[in-house]
């Protein structure tokens, strides 16, 4: 991205958060106002003239937030939909789908997340900015995940956000016989229950990872001294709550990242830093195919 794209695009994002910020602030004022001027009417003042600023001021308000709040929304697909795709548009092995309206899925399927057998099932659920290619002939897909569920107390409920990160699955061509996850803080989940929990060697590994199979021989052929150095390097580079599901010719993995990968933050500029850290984004996939390798046949 040139320092005019920059430029530009910060310049948008300003001027609807700018908006957003005036509107929040004008509808909060009249809210106020209106609520004053019922507790302490002026004797002999018309009604209509009590309210007539503050509900000028509140309705406003709501007009500059609605239209802030467009305006931001239009600033984050022009971002997905013209810089981030640009840069997927030239690289011939990885494909992007951007995230479009409101639609909640437009990634990988609710089935094939919770067919990990370590996501939680939740009340709401949503995938978008879908990733699909292939590397060193390894096929993968991946998309942000966000999973949720509505707490209520008494008369009010809340948002409660169980999950929200990166999700990818990778064709996993080694022999597999029985299936295996390998979780930082995740449990296991449906007949995965019923798993062994396998302990290892590696008493660092123990002490970040716990190692659940059905039958446990099969955790130490893909757990190799080489692997799990591989696997706890991810963890350092890409700290989250991580979590690895092996099973019918898959390796899913899950990064609780607790942030939407290629969405803009309120407030804060694009600059060469924020590109940098999609860019690292991008390449953890690579990351995973070379230092896992995948491409492999036989555990090594």
């Amino acid at each position: 991205m040139s320092k005019q794209q920059l430029k530009e695009i910060n310049h948008k994002k300003r001027i609807a958060e700018v908006v957003m910020i005036l509107g929040g602030t004008f509808f909060i004022i009249g809210m106020l106002a209106m609520f004053r001027g019922v507790g302490s009417p002026h004797p002999g003042m018309p009604v209509e003239s009590i309210f007539q600023v503050p509900l000028t001021l509140f309705f406003t308000g709501f007009a500059l937030t609605g239209l802030g709040s467009f305006l931001f929304f239009k600033v984050k697909q022009d971002f997905r939909h013209t810089f981030i795709k640009n840069y997927f548009d030239e690289l011939d092995h990885i494909a992007y789908t951007p995230k479009q309206g409101i639609k909640t899925v437009q990634g990988l399927s609710k089935e094939t997340v919770l067919s990990s057998n370590f996501m939680e099932k939740t009340q709401f659920f949503k995938s978008f900015d879908l990733l699909e290619g292939h590397i060193d002939g390894i096929r993968f897909t991946s998309s942000d995940v966000w999973l949720q569920n509505r707490q209520s107390s008494g008369k009010s409920s809340t948002m409660v956000t169980i999950f929200l990160g990166r999700v990818f699955v990778f064709d996993f061509h080694k022999p597999l016989n029985g299936d295996v996850l390998v979780l930082e803080k995740y449990r296991p989940k449906n007949e995965a229950r019923r798993f062994e929990r396998v302990k290892l060697e590696s008493i660092a590994f123990e002490r970040t990872f716990n190692t659940y199979a059905k039958i446990p021989k099969t955790a130490f052929y893909i757990l190799t001294p080489h692997f799990m150095e591989r696997l706890m390097d991810l963890e350092k580079n890409h700290p989250g709550n991580i979590g690895l599901s092996f099973q019918d010719g898959k390796l899913t993995l899950a990064i609780h990242t607790n942030r939407r990968t290629f969405a803009l933050r309120f407030l804060r500029p694009v600059d060469q830093g924020f590109l940098e850290t999609i860019k690292q984004d991008i390449h953890i996939i690579e990351d995973l195919v070379h230092s896992l390798k995948l491409s492999d046949t036989v555990y090594v």
